[in-house]
């Protein structure tokens, strides 16, 4: 009996721990954005500015752009990373700034948005 309740306990602390770190890296950033575009015709974009973006969560993710990240991926600072070759995103936190890197494209061209940002 001891044994099962410790054992909730603990996982009652550990989900706890990360809903506190989904709100606190929840909020809104202030981002400067990369925007690189190419294709084959060849047209070339490279662009910069500025753009505010909202983080908010959902128990123990994160959501960003519609994506949802588990909480316990993005701890000590790790990269995140999702999708494939032409068509991925990847997002990491230090401290309270953000770096949200985002691509998509395909053969014939592709697009990528680099974010770098901190909290408001």
């Amino acid at each position: 009996m001891r044994v099962s309740l410790l054992i909730g306990f603990m996982i009652l602390v550990l989900s706890g721990c990360e809903k506190h770190q989904a709100r606190k890296w929840s909020g809104t950033y202030q981002c400067n954005v990369h925007y690189h575009y190419w294709d084959m015709i060849p047209t070339i974009v490279d662009s910069n500015y500025s753009e505010s973006i909202e983080i908010s969560h959902s128990k123990d993710k994160i959501i960003i752009f519609g994506h949802e990240v588990p909480v316990d991926s993005l701890k000590d600072e790790r990269l995140y990373y999702e999708g494939y070759v032409h068509d991925y995103f990847q997002i990491q936190f230090k401290g309270d700034s953000i770096y949200y890197l985002r691509s998509g494209g395909g053969l014939g061209g592709n697009a990528s948005h680099e974010y770098r940002g901190i909290k408001k």
